[in-house]
């Protein structure tokens, strides 16, 4: 019975801590941190099969991949191994670039020694921080070739050794991911050292590709395998007009890291659909070729680009499709880049030719139009100026009266006299006495008796001078009786304020 409890319990351990412990040594990759050791081959062969030293541009590029608080050392063999870069701290982009200045060292002569150059990765690896994800990468172009190998003791007892330092680091849990860069299929050796302590093996022929192989091992190394990758796309603007080119540029990432093509990244397709409300959708393939056509940069650098002609004005919709594998898992991945609008592309100076005559006759109307309405407001001001309604008068104590109609005149005032002259608009015989006084209008519809010297009005028995007067209102001068009859001179709309007013401007005309 109590074996059984033991086996129950050991049963139940396995499947609870043991899956929580790979999830745990998954996301080691990116909490703990990389120390990684770059193993490069500097003999006399690489000169043929790498003369661009593609492996040191390899090289710097995975370096940049790497995060502060990371540690890297390079190593490189030829007759003898050497350490180029010691174990380091990345902290900093001037210390990134002493580093990769430091790769500029590593030239192409002698002999092929990879066991040495596995001893002083696997020293340099040991004095790395503890709790770091520690592995190798690599690069080699053939087997070992000193010249003491030229004995077969010799030799067996020296593959004895690479083949102990490879338990070294098996034992310490640290991986060698082996590249063998060669025309034909290099030697057994470094797919030996890889399956040894657990690595990756990849044969490469041009080394053209060393820049995506190492990229790709290193991304491989810092991200977990639960971190899928996901689509990122830089779109120039959401507003274009007809006959602009819509450059799209989208790329696969990881966190913070563009995915490239290679041997754990395989794009089968990258498709961008533009699809117009009552069309069929039309379907644009990006490329990471470096070709004019596709406007894109450089080829191999994961960035997938294509220019897109727009030949319509209105609303189109952007929809990208990923379709591949990364780490053997599928890639079926879409983004949506929503609405482009696309305007017209017709220039103001163009429309105005297009509408020039319309446009021209609108002008001309509306001129007109504008003319007359001044015309006619100035017309009607000018009569709205002018005097109007009847005065009756007649002499004191006599009961006949007589009218004047004061619009006939035409005039902004009227003038009354018993003088005759030209400028009189009314003369009447002397009563008792000569006089002379205007009937003056101001703002249209406001009326004032303003009396010229020697002359006075009498209104409720107040001699004045001047006074303003509305409709039905009777005043006396000379012997005269005079009753103004104007409507548009009600009582109702005249104002203290008003009258004080118009009492100052009609001092100052008359003085004038």
């Amino acid at each position: 019975m109590k074996c059984k409890i033991i086996l129950l319990v050991l049963f139940l351990a396995g499947i609870f801590v043991y899956p929580a412990c790979v999830i745990a040594a998954e996301q080691g990759n990116d909490t703990q941190g990389l120390a990684v050791a770059l193993i490069i081959d500097s003999s006399g062969s690489m000169e043929k099969n790498d003369p661009g030293q593609v492996r040191i541009e390899a090289a710097g590029e995975a370096i940049k991949l790497l995060r502060d608080g990371d540690q890297v050392t390079v190593v490189d063999f030829a007759d003898r191994a050497s350490v180029v870069v010691p174990m380091s701290v990345i902290s900093s982009v001037g210390f990134r670039a002493e580093i990769l200045a430091g790769l500029s060292r590593i030239g192409a002569r002698g002999d092929t020694d990879i066991k040495g150059g596995l001893e002083l990765a696997y020293n340099e690896l040991s004095g790395a921080g503890e709790g770091k994800k520690k592995f190798a990468l690599l690069l080699s172009d053939g087997e070992p070739d000193l010249p003491a190998l030229q004995n077969p003791r010799r030799k067996a007892e020296y593959l004895a050794s690479v083949e102990q330092i490879a338990g070294d680091f098996k034992e310490a849990g640290w991986t060698v991911h082996c590249i063998a860069l060669h025309q034909e299929e290099a030697g057994p050796l470094l797919k030996q050292i890889a399956g040894q302590t657990g690595g990756e093996y990849f044969f490469v022929r041009d080394a053209v590709e060393l820049t995506s192989f190492f990229q790709s091992i290193m991304l491989v190394q810092k991200h977990a395998g639960t971190e899928k990758p996901e689509i990122y796309c830089e779109l120039g603007s959401n507003v274009y007009k007809e006959g602009d080119v819509i450059p799209v540029q989208a790329w696969l990432r990881v966190k913070e890291d563009r995915l490239v093509s290679g041997p754990h990244l395989d794009v089968e397709s990258s498709t961008l659909w533009l699809s117009r409300e009552g069309h069929e959708p039309i379907k644009f393939e990006l490329r990471d070729d470096g070709a004019a056509f596709s406007a894109d940069e450089r080829a191999g650098d994961g960035i997938y680009s294509a220019r897109i002609n727009v030949l319509q004005k209105g609303d189109v919709n952007l929809l990208l499709q990923f379709r591949g594998t990364y780490r053997d898992d599928a890639i079926d991945q879409e983004l949506s880049l929503g609405k482009v609008e696309i305007r017209s592309s017709v220039s103001l100076c163009q429309q105005f030719s297009m509408y020039r005559i319309p446009l021209i006759l609108m002008g001309v109307l509306l001129l007109l139009i504008i003319s007359f309405a001044f015309v006619f407001k100035m017309a009607r001001d000018r009569a709205a100026a002018k005097v109007s309604g009847t005065l009756k008068y007649w002499p004191e104590g006599s009961s006949a009266f007589q009218m004047f109609d004061m619009s006939r005149v035409g005039k902004e005032e009227v003038l009354i006299s018993t003088d005759d002259g030209n400028w009189v608009d009314l003369t009447l015989p002397v009563q008792n006495r000569s006089f002379a006084f205007k009937i003056k209008k101001f703002y249209k519809k406001y009326y004032m008796v303003i009396c010229l010297p020697g002359t006075f009005a009498v209104s409720e028995n107040m001699p004045k001078s001047r006074q303003q007067v509305f409709h039905g209102d009777r005043f006396d001068v000379g012997g005269y009786v005079f009753e103004f009859d104007c409507p548009q001179a009600d009582a109702s709309v005249g104002k203290k304020a008003d009258m004080q007013v118009l009492k100052q401007l009609s001092k100052q005309r008359t003085n004038a």
